[in-house]
């Protein structure tokens, strides 16, 4: 059972890893989102997609310090929603170097800025068909 759930695990690691990103947004701090196309999903309403933002410098949480965090989110194309599902930070660019947290967030939906990233990420998932 162990070996099942390690092989199942890294499989998924090392399909994220392949990623293709996207840029679809640099912010007014030089900090650049992408998104990875291929890993769009549609469950009616929603859409859930693997994003990496990649910061221009060093950020510092607590006593944890990243430059990259890869994360999968959940949008709600109709109500204009997001939520993080899962996130893991790393030490470089990219989403390379170590691993600093990774799990996945047991987060409500919440409403999108207008102007955020997220805006920007809505109206790309939510009027792309794949």
């Amino acid at each position: 059972m162990r070996k099942l759930i390690l092989m199942m695990f890294l499989f998924g690691v090392s399909s994220i890893a392949h990623a293709t990103w996207e840029k679809f947004e640099m912010d007014g701090n030089g900090d650049t989102s992408y998104l990875d196309k291929s890993s769009i999903r549609r469950y009616g309403d929603k859409v859930k997609v693997y994003v990496l933002v990649d910061a221009r410098q060093i950020e510092t949480v607590g006593n944890d310090k990243y430059r990259s965090i890869k994360s999968e989110l959940e949008l709600d194309c109709t109500r204009s929603l997001v939520r993080v599902a899962y996130l893991s930070m790393y030490t470089d660019k990219m989403a390379s170097g170590i691993i600093i947290k990774f799990g996945a967030l047991d987060r409500e939906l919440e409403p999108i800025e207008e102007g955020s990233p997220s805006a920007t990420l809505l109206s790309l998932v939510c009027t792309t068909r794949q």
